[in-house]
């Protein structure tokens, strides 16, 4: 599912150091996947 974050997914992963993504840019975008703990 692609989509722009919600503002609670934002402050979940600001508060979070630990988790970890896989990205990809493709300008102007960047695409992440949010990796399994």
């Amino acid at each position: 599912q692609v989509h722009k974050p919600f503002p609670d997914q934002l402050a979940s992963w600001n508060s979070d150091e630990t988790k970890r993504f896989q990205a990809l840019i493709v300008q102007p975008y960047v695409l992440i996947q949010e990796l399994a703990p």
